[in-house]
């Protein structure tokens, strides 16, 4: 039977203090000029989780889109490899702002670069259910700490399910803080997918605002 409650966050479990201290304003602004349907609220959210990310981490982004979500992580993150994942194709369901996602969402993270933002930008252009994106994944990450993880793919229980399963239980450590997008009753795919993950014990749900669910892993 299909579970599609939205759980209420264990405040508890919320940290105190962020590395960073910029506020959603800040945030905004460094990322406004990447077209995207995140919310500012999201993106200030994630930002915040994304900057425990420690000094040679990598940051992890399934469904990068125009890059908003990527721009608002990798402020101020120490963090060494900044890994993107998405198909980068114009035939989207969404009403897409652009005729070239894929030269688009590079434009917009050079600017970053410009910035003197301190994370490599590594693309990986495909499926994330693709074996070969699996592996390329693997191999990006490979030797780094962990940073963050930001799962917003495609929003159907299978293919969050695969998610979960390539990427989030197999690299996210004890005590650390995954964010997972479309926690929604309007999207039961992925909301399903993320309260099985949260029924099974080893994460636990520490913040909700807008789409977002951030979880934490309690358990190995």
């Amino acid at each position: 039977m299909k579970d599609l409650t939205i759980r209420e966050p264990e405040s508890a479990l919320q940290p105190t203090l962020f590395p960073s201290r910029m506020d959603r304003q800040e945030v905004a602004n460094q990322a406004a000029h990447c077209n995207s349907w995140t919310s500012w609220e999201d993106c200030f959210w994630f930002h915040k989780y994304a900057s425990f990310a420690p000094e040679g981490s990598y940051i992890l982004e399934i469904g990068t889109y125009l890059g908003r979500s990527a721009y608002a992580m990798g402020i101020q993150s120490q963090a060494a490899r900044l890994v993107l994942v998405d198909p980068w194709g114009n035939g989207n369901q969404m009403a897409c702002p652009t005729d070239d996602l894929w030269r688009d969402v590079q434009n917009n993270l050079r600017r970053f670069r410009i910035r003197g933002a301190k994370p490599r930008v590594y693309y990986v252009r495909g499926g994330s259910e693709n074996p070969a994106v699996i592996r390329r994944v693997s191999n990006a990450i490979r030797g780094l700490p962990y940073g963050f993880i930001f799962i917003d793919g495609l929003h159907t229980y299978t293919a969050c399910k695969a998610d979960i399963q390539h990427y989030v239980l197999p690299n996210v450590p004890l005590d650390a803080f995954v964010g997972m997008h479309d926690y929604m009753q309007s999207a039961p795919g992925s909301t399903q997918a993320i309260n099985e993950l949260l029924d099974g014990g080893e994460f636990r749900l520490v913040e909700t605002t807008g789409n977002l669910a951030i979880l934490k892993r309690v358990a190995l």
